[in-house]
């Protein structure tokens, strides 16, 4: 596959791949929406998602895109 069509061009996209993930997989997407913009004026967040049960006694974190830019890996 290209890696055109699996890394996004910009936040936008990127974002929008990783919630489109996360709806196939139904996980549940809590959104944290701040109060500054984007480079570009764009909305940011901080989303999460939660995979399987929420009783569980052991989880796994992960987390892509603290800093921006390793967002388009993560969410690929």
């Amino acid at each position: 596959m290209p890696a055109e069509r699996i890394f996004a061009r910009d936040y936008g996209e990127a974002r929008e791949k990783f919630l489109s993930a996360s709806a196939i997989a139904k996980a549940e997407h809590r959104e944290y929406v701040y109060e500054v913009s984007g480079p570009s004026g764009e909305r940011l967040t901080t989303d999460v998602v939660w995979l399987g049960d929420q009783d569980s006694r052991n989880v796994l974190v992960l987390k892509a895109g603290t800093h921006g830019i390793e967002l388009y890996c993560g969410s690929a």
